[in-house]
């Protein structure tokens, strides 16, 4: 192993290391779901064989509180007729909005949308004839009400509201940023500052000089939705009848019910050099940034 690859592995080591920390040896219950650990963090590479090039990667994550949410409620109704079916939700749409007045939801923070009505069918049975026929047995008209808010805690509140009148489902819930270029700003600043840091330690191990042009080679912006953020998992040991005793060969087998765990899971850290507000505990809006910048390595001349 040469002089110049040695002490590129050394800086590699001393960029990467302080990015990773210990932890306990404990495991929850999101140990029965299947899970793959990767790392993308990437300290400094040599592009080509004459080591002409220097490209430096950084990568920053930010955790940032949202301006607004919205939530996203549906419900349905079902009827002989497409009138009552209108008649029974919007009575359930009319109280809903009006209690939300008492949270400070006004008019304009929230939209009723209309999304489907279907006719729905069943069967008529002749039992002499043991013939099955589908009929038209009346109609289903769906709603979502989507309500604009810039409390979080008033979530819950929505939640037992909506309860009172036949409204459980929650489709999703969305969080707002308005002003986006602030952020980018400032993760591009930190991106700087971490490129400087990983090629002046690779300098100063190395030895080598670089020209003072540098080129962007990539540039990466976005942002993770709490909403992309949740995993599940299903924690249960069970027995196995696959191969029943003789006696017990007619027997019919009912399962009990399984529950699903759903869990907030943020972005791992070690694919970040640096994180910004860190709140791993607290579903927000996470921002990120990756850039790559090449420099060009001064050669010898012999």
């Amino acid at each position: 192993m040469n002089k110049l690859v040695k002490n590129t592995l050394l800086a590699w080591c001393c960029l990467i290391a302080p990015h990773y920390w210990l932890t306990a040896q404990h495991a929850g219950n999101s140990y029965y779901k299947k899970r793959t650990y990767s790392s993308s963090q990437q300290a400094v590479d040599i592009s080509n064989s004459k080591g002409t090039k220097l490209v430096v990667t950084a990568n920053i994550l930010k955790y940032v509180e949202a301006d607004e949410f919205v939530a996203v409620f549906g419900l349905s109704e079902e009827a002989p007729s497409v009138k009552a079916c209108n008649e029974k939700i919007t009575q359930r749409l009319q109280g809903f909005v009006q209690k939300l007045k008492g949270l400070g939801i006004r008019q304009d923070d929230y939209y009723i949308d209309m999304v489907t009505q279907n006719q729905v069918y069943g069967y008529s049975f002749d039992s002499d004839k043991k013939v099955a026929t589908e009929k038209t047995e009346g109609f289903e008209l769906k709603k979502n009400i989507a309500i604009r808010y810039k409390d979080d805690k008033l979530l819950n509140k929505m939640l037992q509201l909506a309860a009172q009148y036949g409204i459980y489902d929650l489709i999703k819930v969305d969080y707002l940023k308005y002003n986006q270029a602030p952020i980018y700003k400032e993760l591009w600043k930190e991106a700087l500052k971490v490129i400087e840091q990983k090629k002046g330690v690779y300098l100063e191990v190395t030895g080598v000089k670089l020209w003072d042009k540098s080129k962007i080679l990539s540039e990466r912006f976005g942002a993770y939705l709490p909403g992309q953020m949740y995993q599940s998992y299903t924690a249960f040991q069970s027995a196995s009848v696959s191969s029943p005793s003789y006696s017990r060969r007619n027997f019919t087998r009912i399962d009990k019910r399984k529950l699903k765990t759903v869990y907030y899971d943020p972005p791992n850290f070690s694919k970040y050099d640096k994180v910004l507000n860190n709140n791993p505990v607290k579903p927000m809006l996470q921002f990120h940034l990756q850039v790559t910048i090449e420099y060009d390595v001064v050669r010898k001349i012999k």
